[in-house]
């Protein structure tokens, strides 16, 4: 009970001093603890009693002066980061440096654990030394980067099941063709057919094995190697691959690249930003009019611009938010699987790049893809 008293006591001399300090940057420091809502503020002593806090704290941390003044810091900290004495580390740490930043979890009052960043630095006066400690909450962040991780997961597990799953068919498929073409042997009149299923057949396992190998790289960590690739290139393999479709329903693609002709990317990665953007224009085209599809690029100072337009159903306003969520399905009448998009949009985020889509219900859309190029 002494030692309490003794305690209380030096918190009071502690804040007397505090309240006392003198000069322009006592009227700065107040002014900031009085009017700063967005960042949380705490006056500490040099044993990380809490001495002082600004409106910011109760708005942010749900706290009031009454539930924190002259406790000891360690009360925003969760159970496992007070086992590890992490609130000791902190404290250590910005005495013996002056300053210092870390990032950890820290309580609501409601018992909610919110994701912060926190920034220390140590002041002295009259011998007594003082610790300000500002901390921002993160909370935003942290969920975006668990729901990106979560989204990394699933196109991975997609990415296995789809590679692992079609190698079968595709090789039922060949076998039956190579009987066919024994039976045919002698008949030239099914010689190109056949010559052309091969050559559809033999670019289908290429791209399996694309997606295998990109899974694969992923797991392992491994980066994408860049390479000069030539828009059009890509372009002429996926529409060799869509022709009898594209013929079918009679669309007109046409094809611009002079502006910007090579890319230096992921051939496999820019593969599948290009067939994933084709393949849904083809998809959601317009029983109204003859589907037109223009695909050209252009660059900017930092980016590669990779563009693709059509004239088809275009998307509802409501819809565009969850455009890039994993497994989403906008028409249930038109088949796929719902991560199409997903793939453009995560392959262009990790690459710094960015999506802007111009679109509208009943006339169309435009994707503008904003990709590095990485020269070097």
């Amino acid at each position: 009970m002494i030692y309490e008293d003794n305690n209380r006591a030096q918190k009071d001399i502690d804040i007397k001093v505090f309240n006392q300090i003198p000069s322009e940057k006592s009227v700065i420091l107040r002014s900031i603890l009085e009017n700063s809502l967005n960042s949380a503020i705490f006056i500490l002593d040099e044993n990380g009693y809490i001495l002082e806090i600004n409106r910011g704290v109760s708005k942010i941390f749900g706290y009031s002066i009454d539930d924190l003044k002259g406790k000891y810091f360690s009360i925003l900290f969760t159970p496992n980061d007070k086992s590890d004495n992490l609130p000791e580390k902190e404290l250590s740490n910005v005495l013996e440096a002056g300053a210092s930043t870390d990032r950890n979890f820290i309580v609501h009052r409601s018992g909610k654990h919110i994701w912060a960043q926190g920034e220390s630095v140590l002041l002295h006066k009259d011998g007594i030394k003082f610790i300000i400690k500002v901390i921002n909450d993160l909370s935003r962040e942290y969920e975006l980067e668990q729901y990106k991780n979560k989204s990394i997961k699933d196109l991975k597990i997609f990415v296995y099941t789809a590679s692992h799953d079609l190698k079968a068919p595709i090789l039922n498929i060949e076998g039956l063709i190579d009987s066919l073409e024994s039976a045919l042997i002698n008949n030239e009149d099914y010689s190109e057919i056949l010559d052309l299923i091969k050559s559809s057949i033999g670019k289908f396992k290429t791209i399996l094995n694309d997606l295998s190998e990109t899974g694969k790289e992923q797991e392992k960590g491994e980066q994408d190697v860049y390479e000069g690739v030539s828009f059009q290139e890509i372009v002429d393999e996926l529409l060799f691959a869509y022709n009898k479709q594209i013929e079918s329903i009679d669309a007109t693609i046409t094809c611009d690249f002079v502006k910007a002709p090579i890319i230096h990317f992921s051939k496999k990665n820019l593969r599948s930003i290009i067939q994933n953007l084709l393949s849904n224009a083809i998809k959601f085209r317009s029983s109204q009019r003859k589907l037109q599809i223009k695909m050209s690029s252009d660059k900017t100072d930092e980016y590669i611009i990779f563009s693709i337009e059509d004239n088809g159903i275009g998307i509802k306003e409501s819809d565009k938010k969850a455009l890039f969520s994993m497994y989403n399905r906008l028409n249930e009448n038109i088949e796929g699987s719902g991560v199409g998009l997903a793939i453009v949009s995560r392959i262009v985020d990790n690459n710094g790049g960015k999506v802007v889509i111009d679109s509208f219900e009943g006339k169309g859309s435009k994707f503008n893809i904003y990709i590095k190029d990485n020269p070097s």
